[in-house]
């Protein structure tokens, strides 16, 4: 019964019938995602590959492909350190995989040259012809690859291009070594007036010591006592911010001890400034803004609410307190 309806149905002997049967109902077929549709439609369906919506997304993406290929411009080479784009990568839809962009060339890494490496290979080549004769496409092959001349006249061109990187970091170096110069410069000057001043007030002390030390000092030759005497009438040289009022001289005169000079603002300046800033943010008009804090008052100003603010009952402050109706 099952060999006549073979012969029937398909036309062939028993065993070419058969085989037909077995291979086509019975055999797995191979699916996988499409990657240009992402909709979970089998890509090795012949029907998806040749239909409106995925032909219209194809198209979509070889544009991408053609913008990105533009980027490669062979008139202005990008030329980076070696460390620059190692992690960023690309992917080739024709060969489906990953592959670096950018790629290092005499210790620079040239933009975009890995990219184009790519683009030359001739297995890249051979996948783009299988990927458009599978897909049902017409596009001509050399839209995206590139030939061998393309990467001779680029890699011709990066010599150039590297000398112009590495003039314009030596100038950028430059720029910033005497730049540091000058800032060290100014700290040398400002530390040798900072010990300036207290070798001349050290020189004023000594002067006034006595007997002892002039007989010190004239024992020395005389070329050294002449250049300490230089300085004697020197005044010294004192920062804006330890300079000394009148008031705080007229102290001194009186006979008070020293103030400690402190450099820069104290916890107590701190915390004003801070209170300062918290007011500022508040309204201006708000109730009690102008109320003047530090000012004594007199307990008579305080009105009597029936001896709310007062100690005891209503019965016995409306005749002993303070504060009578």
């Amino acid at each position: 019964m099952m060999e006549s309806l073979l012969r029937k149905s398909y036309g062939f002997t028993d065993r070419k019938a058969s085989e037909r049967v077995t291979s086509e109902m019975f055999e797995d077929k191979r699916s996988a995602n499409c990657n240009i549709c992402r909709n979970f439609s089998n890509i090795f369906d012949r029907s998806h590959r040749l239909s409106t919506s995925h032909q219209n997304k194809l198209t979509e993406r070889f544009k991408i492909i053609r913008s990105k290929m533009k980027m490669i411009r062979y008139d202005s080479i990008a030329v980076h350190d070696d460390q620059w784009g190692s992690q960023e990568d690309f992917w080739c839809y024709f060969c489906d995989k990953s592959l670096k962009k950018h790629q290092v060339y005499e210790g620079c890494t040239i933009e975009y040259l890995g990219y184009l490496h790519h683009l030359t290979d001739s297995e890249h080549i051979k996948a783009v012809k299988s990927y458009l004769k599978y897909h049902g496409r017409k596009d001509k092959f050399e839209m995206f690859c590139k030939k061998k001349a393309d990467l001779e006249k680029f890699l011709n061109k990066i010599p150039d291009a590297k000398n112009k990187y590495l003039a314009k970091m030596n100038f950028i170096h430059q720029k910033d070594v005497t730049h540091i110069k000058e800032v060290e410069a100014e700290r040398q000057l400002l530390v040798s007036e900072a010990l300036q001043a207290p070798m001349t007030v050290n020189s004023h002390e000594t002067s006034s010591s006595g007997n002892e030390g002039c007989s010190q000092a004239s024992t020395l030759p005389q070329n050294i006592s002449r250049k300490r005497n230089a300085n004697l009438n020197l005044k010294p040289k004192i920062c804006p911010w330890l300079m000394k009022s009148e008031k705080e001289c007229n102290d001194e005169e009186e006979g008070s001890e020293k103030p400690v000079y402190i450099i820069g603002p104290t916890i107590d300046t701190l915390k004003k400034h801070v209170a300062e800033q918290k007011k500022k943010m508040l309204p201006i008009k708000r109730l009690g803004a102008n109320f003047q804090r530090k000012q004594v008052y007199s307990s008579n100003w305080l009105p009597s609410f029936s001896g709310v603010w007062n100690k005891g009952r209503h019965r016995q402050m409306k005749f002993t307190g303070k504060h009578t109706r």
